[in-house]
């Protein structure tokens, strides 16, 4: 469901006319009979971009959110497709599987799934991760992949489990380069606090570095002295609130 602030919309007050003007330029589209249904799109496009939303589900229903015109999403679509602006050679819109997307985030898209699908080396069909805990199943997973994604609501177990798999590559290496990373200063210093009361637990006395992303990759960029390594230096690194991490910021990470 894409919510926005409900109030009446009037032509007079489209932010995104500069947008419809470029794509009426080069599409050369009849205005009269799309521009409200483009306009609609653009919109709702680059609003749910504003709140991180870069691939709409045509399906939810739009609240609180008035278009010019009735009929989404099927009359809009086929304005999209009549107009060109999907489906063809230089569409600047994608919709596939369902979605709507500019092209720009698509192709980003695409471009981080392939590099997430080549550094992932397993199957959790294979035999040796069946009947297993979820602490065991992810000690054999550092050990197969060089990507693992733990999904759960909160108070689930995450960071426990992180914990715990911390502390065990701990005990087999001392000398194990680990940090620690998250979106916002808050959310590190969630883990950073949860991670270091475990050490102390545990006596142990490794170094684990726990900086936002920015920091980390402004760091990896400059060396800044403030820190001791750099992301390319680490042997893994946890990443909390993944959800939360935006596409640049992500590819950045990963390269």
């Amino acid at each position: 469901m894409i919510n926005f602030k409900k109030h009446k919309l009037d032509q007079s007050d489209y932010n995104y006319q500069h947008i419809y003007n470029t794509l009426k330029k080069i599409f050369d589209f009849d205005d009269k009979k799309y521009s409200l249904y483009i306009k609609d799109v653009i919109r709702i496009l680059f609003e749910s971009e504003k709140n991180g939303i870069t691939f709409i589900d045509i399906e939810q229903e739009i609240t609180n959110f008035e278009l010019f015109k009735k009929g989404w999403p099927k009359l809009h679509l086929k304005a999209l497709k009549e107009t060109g602006l999907i489906d063809s050679k230089n569409s600047p819109i994608i919709f596939k599987n369902g979605t709507l997307s500019l092209i720009k985030w698509f192709e980003k898209f695409e471009e981080i799934e392939k590099k997430l699908s080549n550094k992932v080396k397993y199957n959790l069909n294979n035999p040796i991760f069946e009947n297993n805990s979820d602490f065991n199943k992810l000690k054999d997973l550092l050990e197969y992949s060089d990507l693992i994604l733990i999904e759960g609501g909160p108070g689930t177990g995450k960071t426990t489990l992180v914990i715990q798999s911390i502390l065990n590559l701990i005990n087999h290496n001392n000398f194990i380069k680990i940090g620690i990373a998250a979106p916002t200063g808050k959310a590190t210093g969630r883990m950073k606090e949860a991670i270091e009361k475990e050490l102390h637990r545990n006596d142990q006395k490794i170094f684990i570095e726990c900086q936002t992303l920015h920091s980390w990759i402004d760091n990896s960029r400059f060396k800044s002295e403030k820190f001791r390594f750099k992301l390319s230096e680490l042997d893994l690194l946890v990443i909390d609130e993944m959800s939360m991490v935006g596409f640049d910021i992500f590819e950045s990470t990963i390269n």
